[in-house]
């Protein structure tokens, strides 16, 4: 029952991390489909705060973005 319990615990940990991974990279596909040139001033600004904030999260995980 231990090995049962074990082996399902990571696979749901497995599940997460797959769902998780798909969600980043359809994160980067639209963070890489933004053309910065066509950005407002108030934009672009918004745009590099957000990129800073998930590059520091990121950075605490050992990833980078782009």
């Amino acid at each position: 029952m231990k090995s049962f319990n074990e082996t399902a615990a990571d696979a749901q940990v497995l599940a997460e991390y797959t769902d998780l991974m798909r969600q980043y990279g359809d994160m980067v596909s639209k963070l890489e489909a933004i053309d910065e040139s066509t950005l407002s001033a108030a934009d672009d600004a918004y745009y590099i705060e957000v990129m800073g904030r998930i590059n520091t999260e990121l950075a605490e995980t050992g990833l980078s973005l782009l």
